[in-house]
């Protein structure tokens, strides 16, 4: 239901569960004269349905009438019965349309596709910087490192020494003059 219907329903509702009061007090104050209406009916329904029977030649218990009465006593509810068992309730549900559905699969399967593109640009963007360290660490030569049991630096013996930047520099000229990154 629409959220401007609700004062609508909210309205239809409440006037359902006067009508139920209503109905509920008149119950009440007619109970009596229901209750003997009733009797009287059923009385004359189980004295017809006691000839009939006798009619048919089956034997009819002496009690029949009487039994039928005091069932039907025993199932017609007290005015105290009906206020608490007979009332009305509404709970909120919901029930999708078919289009509304359909728009929501929609929108979730592009929300999926939008998060799978930022994770591929992110994955990607992560690959390129991982790839540009490497042509880094190879263009330059080897980097310096700290051991994870030490936390100074290891000296380096002059053979394992990175080259200078201005090695490096003259490398990277050659380099740039090819089209290769510098340092």
């Amino acid at each position: 239901m629409p959220w401007q219907a609700w004062s609508a329903f909210e309205r239809d509702f409440n006037a359902a569960q006067g009508q139920l009061r209503t109905a509920l007090d008149a119950y009440d104050t007619d109970y009596l004269t229901i209750r003997a209406t009733v009797l009287e009916a059923f009385r004359q329904l189980a004295a017809d349905s006691a000839r009939r029977l006798g009619a048919t030649g089956q034997q009819v218990p002496p009690d029949f009438e009487h039994a039928v009465v005091q069932e039907v006593l025993s199932v017609l509810p007290t005015p105290e019965l009906l206020r608490h068992t007979l009332t009305l309730r509404f709970r909120v549900g919901v029930m999708l349309l078919g289009s509304e559905m359909l728009a929501e699969q929609r929108l979730a399967a592009q929300e999926r596709r939008n998060l799978e593109a930022i994770e591929s640009e992110r994955r990607l963007a992560e690959s390129q910087v991982v790839a540009q360290e490497r042509a880094i660490r190879n263009t330059c030569g080897p980097s310096r490192s700290v051991s994870a049991n030490s936390a100074r630096p290891r000296k380096m013996s002059s053979a394992a020494k990175p080259p200078s930047r201005s090695a490096c520099a003259s490398s990277s000229w050659r380099r740039r003059r090819r089209g290769s990154k510098t340092c």
